[in-house]
């Protein structure tokens, strides 16, 4: 499946990813890259391969033609040899499960939300991930002025990407993690747009699912019913 590699919302260039290691998640191929990634190019030949510090301050994100996200808990490989300039490879180190099983492993890759759920351009995932860290209460400055959170939101043990939103109102699907294996991996985030820190922990709401399939249970498909 095609897609296309981000440095925040700047294009880096397109991929024809394919599965290397099913037990392990990972998928890769060769990248093609465009001006930017050329811009860049030192920081990915100086990676060698590893994912740095200088790649993860890049924030590197990857989206399928389809426009889901492709979440790397393993992090990015990107060799990049001036030997072979014409074979950059990357490869997508252990990638949510439903996103293999579904798009790479299914003779015919399935479109994975229902109306009324859409898939998030790059700006709104960056748009979105943005305003969460406001409401739960990362530390943020407005006017001079520095405000924090009275409490700690549950979601702020989790890593948070933004993953789809859904039509009618201000929910967004969000996947996140953390170490511990019997964690959740998606949440339904009732974002209130407060442009500021949310005082209370109890905001904005949120919904854990322990996984994509139960989200797709739970809510997705009594949303596309009730939407038909």
């Amino acid at each position: 499946m095609n897609a296309t590699l981000f440095s925040n919302n700047i294009p880096l260039g397109t991929i024809l990813l394919k599965v290397e290691d099913e037990s392990m998640n990972v998928v890769g191929g060769i990248l093609r890259p465009n001006e930017h990634y050329l811009g860049m190019q030192p920081i990915f030949r100086r990676a060698n391969g590893l994912f740095t510090d200088e790649l993860i301050a890049l924030n590197l994100v990857v989206q399928l033609e389809n426009r889901c996200y492709l979440i790397p808990e393993g992090g990015l490989s990107i060799y990049d040899l001036v030997e072979f300039p014409d074979e950059i490879s990357l490869s997508v180190v252990a990638i949510q499960r439903h996103a293999m099983d579904v798009f790479f492993l299914s003779s015919q890759p399935l479109s994975f939300l229902k109306e009324p759920w859409y898939p998030i351009d790059i700006d709104q995932k960056i748009r979105y991930e943005a305003e969460l860290d406001n409401e739960m209460g990362k530390s943020i400055t407005i006017a001079d002025k520095t405000y924090v959170s009275a409490e700690k939101h549950t979601l702020s043990q989790f890593t948070r990407h933004a993953y789809a939103c859904f039509g009618p109102n201000d929910d967004v699907l969000f996947y996140i993690s953390n170490k511990e294996e019997s964690s959740p991996t998606f949440a339904v985030v009732h974002l209130t747009w407060k442009q500021g820190v949310e005082i209370s922990a109890k905001y904005p709401i949120t919904t854990y699912y322990s996984d994509f399939d139960e989200f797709s249970i739970k809510r997705m498909n009594v949303d596309h019913l009730e939407w038909d």
